[in-house]
């Protein structure tokens, strides 16, 4: 019979060195995408597109997997509203820059 103590316990335990590292994110877009790769396999079922916004100097990648969204859906409602938005600086509320 489990008690709140032992899921305490259990829950103070700190996870496994492979476990980490699937959490970690790395500042650099590249390695993140690399990790992401290895994780899935390196599936050639899994979608990266990377851009810059007009007017932003910070790249961005677009992960989705293939033939779970259409190429066309994706180009129409993420990537082309992305590319052309103003700043990312502008459409984030001033309360969430504050805790970056």
């Amino acid at each position: 019979m489990s008690t709140h103590n032992d899921v305490q316990a259990d829950s103070d335990e700190k996870p496994s060195i492979e476990a980490e590292a699937l959490y970690k994110v790395n500042l650099s877009l590249q390695n993140n995408i690399d990790n992401l790769m290895e994780e899935v396999g390196h599936s050639t079922d899994v979608i990266v597109r990377r851009f810059r916004p007009v007017s932003d100097s910070h790249e961005i990648a677009v992960v989705y997997v293939a033939g779970l969204v259409e190429n066309e859906t994706i180009m129409n409602n993420v990537i082309n509203p992305l590319q052309h938005m103003k700043s990312y600086q502008a459409s984030v509320p001033e309360s969430v820059k504050q805790a970056l």
